[in-house]
């Protein structure tokens, strides 16, 4: 097939390396594959830098889409695809306009990554998501709110969990100078998130502070992501300084391959108020680490609790604190959570399944 994937996006987090990894798994499993960015973004740096088929465009107005939109169209009318992927909602119109001035035809498929708070039933949004033939969701929580909160035909939606590649190969030599706080015997734990409120790191520093103090457990805390809010990224350290834990907690900042880290952790946790999947979740099960995270968004897909995972309320840095606990009291629990969450990923959420069921689905959108 000829496909186009684009995502003007600027960001760089989950849902721009989904599209990025998309663009790169297509092509090798033989499509051909041109992906268009926002020009100058660092998914566009990203796209340059591995040698990505690429065309960068600059920035439309959300309100105003036609200028994209016609850029677009030019571009359909030289590559001439059967398909064009999109990710970020926010580039629904462009691509729904771009279609319907497009004397190339094409199909259009979307992959909802995102919550949709709200009904899309009003004239517009009947317009824009009238020219949508596959409407994917990452989970059946997102397939239900599109089944009842759009006009789209039930057998255009459906559900694709996210894969993750394998676990890479240990490397010793980085873990060493990753795991700067540690000693052998040390409970490592990890939080693997960008730094904002919403991901919730204060609930995990109060856990570890109770942990240290009413457990008597030496356990070490690795922070591992981007700085989206500087003042909370401040906020947190003053915290750990408050309680005393300099020792104890260390902020690595955006790791280009986090999994290598994982590898080093006994436990990961994602504390975030509410995630629509928790793709760093089934990375940590793909490498054989206990999982636990909020019960709240798609987390309960993933996690089972006390059989491949185990689910805390938001916030609660009590029951966090007490899960913890049992992990590193009793090896044989967290070993049978880490065994069988590697189990479930292995079977349901790697990459090689997934990509085998995104071209299934374009294959019959397509034919």
């Amino acid at each position: 097939m000829k496909i186009v994937e684009v995502c003007f996006s600027p960001a760089l987090g989950g849902l721009e390396l989904y599209f990025h990894t998309c663009c790169v798994q297509l092509a090798r499993r033989g499509h051909d594959v041109l992906s268009v960015r926002l020009n100058q973004s660092r998914l566009h740096q990203l796209a340059i830098e591995q040698g990505v088929q690429t065309i960068g465009l600059e920035a439309g107005k959300k309100w105003w889409p036609f200028r994209q939109a016609w850029q677009l169209k030019a571009i359909l009318a030289e590559h001439q695809p059967d398909l064009v992927h999109i990710h970020w909602r926010e580039d629904i119109p462009v691509l729904a306009f771009t279609k319907i001035f497009s004397r190339h035809k094409f199909k259009l498929a979307f992959t909802r990554q995102m919550p949709m708070p709200n009904s899309k039933k009003d004239l517009y949004h009947r317009l824009i998501y009238s020219q949508i033939d596959l409407y994917l969701t990452i989970t059946e929580r997102l397939k239900q709110h599109a089944l009842e909160r759009l006009t789209i035909a039930p057998e255009k939606i459906d559900r694709l969990y996210y894969g993750v590649r394998p676990a890479p190969t240990p490397d010793p030599v980085f873990l060493k100078k990753f795991l700067t706080l540690s000693q052998p015997g040390d409970f490592n734990i990890g939080v693997f998130s960008r730094l904002e409120r919403g991901k919730g790191q204060h609930t995990v520093i109060e856990a570890l502070n109770q942990l240290k103090s009413s457990y008597n457990i030496p356990v070490r805390l690795y922070i591992v992501g981007d700085v989206m809010v500087p003042a909370y990224k401040e906020s947190l350290v003053k915290r750990v300084a408050e309680l005393g834990l300099e020792n104890d907690v260390a902020f690595k900042g955006f790791l280009k391959e986090p999994m290598l880290a994982m590898q080093g952790m006994d436990a990961l946790i994602l504390p975030s108020r509410s995630e629509a999947f928790g793709l760093v979740l089934i990375e940590a099960m793909r490498c054989g680490v206990a999982v636990l995270g909020v019960q709240a968004g798609g987390v309960p897909e993933i996690i089972e609790h006390n059989e491949t995972g185990m689910l805390f309320n938001w916030e609660d840095s009590a029951q966090l604190a007490h899960q913890l606990a049992l992990l590193f009291q009793n090896a044989a629990l967290r070993k049978k959570i880490s065994e069988n969450g590697k189990r479930k990923a292995d079977r349901e959420f790697n990459e090689e399944l997934h990509f085998q069921k995104l071209e299934a689905h374009f294959k019959r959108v397509v034919e």
